[in-house]
């Protein structure tokens, strides 16, 4: 039984995967957290009532999250232009994303100057095209995570069906640091 968390580490947030046991030591620094093991979710609602929000992305995923976080259901459009994706979670002030991309759909083609955007991939498919101006490159992301350095456009897309990510960027950064080309430099 394994879950994936958004912690508080310090003041940066961090996403790890715990066993029940972990994940309970450290309730009181979980941001989010993402099942998709129904016997974990019966554990975990029992045991964070008091703690946690609980929210359904579909069938497969259940979302549990600090009462801080506005969770959208139904999730709701990035604008950016282009993007298919839309977001259970969007804080500017943490930099925490909870993105779900529907099957056969990306998001735009962006860069971000304030620094590195991780992906953590926590359920289905997708696949991350990054540009360093000389290669396409793409990495397929299945339960594992993808750190995009400054200046690097990129853009995802769910392969097979939908693709729930986490993101973190940096805090206060959002929309004001979302900067489309035209067109890839090279198109993925």
């Amino acid at each position: 039984m394994e879950i994936t968390a958004v912690m508080q580490e310090k003041s940066n947030l961090t996403v790890s995967r715990f066993t029940l046991n972990e994940f309970m030591k450290r309730i009181d620094d979980v941001k989010l957290a993402v099942l998709k093991d129904e016997e974990a979710e019966c554990a975990v609602s029992r045991l964070t009532k008091k703690h946690m929000e609980r929210a359904s992305i579909d069938k497969n995923v259940v979302v549990y999250h600090n009462g801080l976080l506005k969770f959208h259901n139904p999730p709701i459009a990035s604008g950016s232009p282009g993007s298919d994706a839309r977001y259970h979670i969007w804080d500017e002030d943490t930099g925490l994303l909870l993105q779900y991309l529907p099957k056969d759909s990306h998001t735009s083609c962006n860069y971000h100057r304030d620094g590195s955007e991780m992906f953590y991939n926590v359920s289905g498919i997708c696949y991350i095209c990054f540009c360093d101006g000389k290669d396409n490159n793409v990495k397929l992301l299945k339960g594992s995570s993808f750190n995009i350095s400054p200046y690097f456009p990129h853009k995802l897309g769910a392969l097979y069906g939908p693709a729930v990510n986490i993101i973190l960027m940096p805090p206060k950064s959002g929309m004001s640091d979302h900067h489309y080309l035209k067109k890839c430099i090279k198109e993925c």
